[in-house]
Formats: C-alpha cells, sequence, structure tokens
C-alpha cells in the first residue's frame, strides 16, 4: 500500500504557501500510475499556483515492486540489506548506478537510478555575449582577408 499525506508547503521560488501530497512510500503493484508519474519526476512535485514554479520535494521514498519482490529507496550500509544487492549513498537502488552524473539520492527520488542534470556552462546572456564575439572576429578576419587581395 502507498502512504501518502498532505503538507502545507512553501514555493522556494515566490515563498507561496500551498498544500501538496507527499508520498513517503508507493507501492507500484497496487497503483502503476505511481511508478509513471515517478520516472516522469511528476511526484513530490510542487507546482506553484502562484508562479508556476515546479520544484521536487527533498524527501525519502520507498519505492516496492510486489510483483518483482524489489524493494528500494529503504536505507542501508552494505548491498546485503538490498534485494536488488545495490547500496549507493546510503539507500537500496535499483541497479548499481556508479555512471558520473548518476544518483541513487535525488531529491523525491531515493532508491532510483537517476540521471543528475548538468549545470550550464554559461547563462544565457552568456551565450548572446559570446556569440557576438564569435561574430566580430569572423567578421575582423573575413576583413582582414579581403584587404590581403
Amino acid at each position: 500500500m502507498s502512504s501518502a499525506q498532505e503538507h502545507r508547503l512553501k514555493c522556494p521560488q515566490c515563498g507561496a504557501e500551498q498544500d501538496v501530497l507527499v508520498y513517503s512510500s508507493i507501492n507500484v503493484t497496487i497503483d502503476p500510475s505511481l511508478r509513471d508519474r515517478l520516472l516522469a519526476a511528476e511526484l513530490n512535485l510542487l507546482t506553484c499556483h502562484a508562479c508556476g514554479n515546479n520544484a521536487l520535494i527533498d524527501t525519502s521514498l520507498l519505492y516496492h515492486d510486489m510483483e518483482k519482490q524489489f524493494c528500494v529507496g529503504q536505507s542501508c550500509s552494505s548491498g546485503s540489506e538490498c534485494r536488488s544487492t545495490f547500496c549507493v549513498g546510503g539507500v537500496c537502488c535499483d541497479r548499481a548506478c556508479n555512471g558520473p552524473t548518476e544518483s541513487c539520492t535525488m531529491p523525491g527520488h531515493a532508491g532510483i537510478c537517476t540521471v543528475r542534470a548538468a549545470a550550464p556552462v554559461a547563462s544565457a546572456r552568456g551565450v548572446v555575449a559570446l556569440g557576438a564575439v564569435l561574430t566580430a572576429l569572423a567578421l575582423l578576419m573575413l576583413t582582414r582577408e579581403s584587404r590581403r587581395r
């Protein structure tokens, strides 16, 4: 059986408060739609009614699939404590999750190996500035080349 409670939470963007259903455990055999919502990052998500910002809720989540006899997200100190045999970051994980951008402890997705999004290297303004500099350099090079002929 899945377990969820309403919590009054603040939007990290604008500070508006609202009630949000927060799951502490899901049983995907009883309710398969919860698996789909989890994989789509729609579970334990605060969508602000005031500003529209989406924020994952930082909470532990126990994932249970009775058909596959599989449970992830519970605390562990070694793989022998996990049915999956993978203890990653102190939680039972669905797989080894040892890639450089993978994490088994993402907020709201503990126990599910998830690829972390890479941080942007430059802001949108920085990309525009870089484009302007490269364009200016290209024009300078073309002007120099045409003067040589």
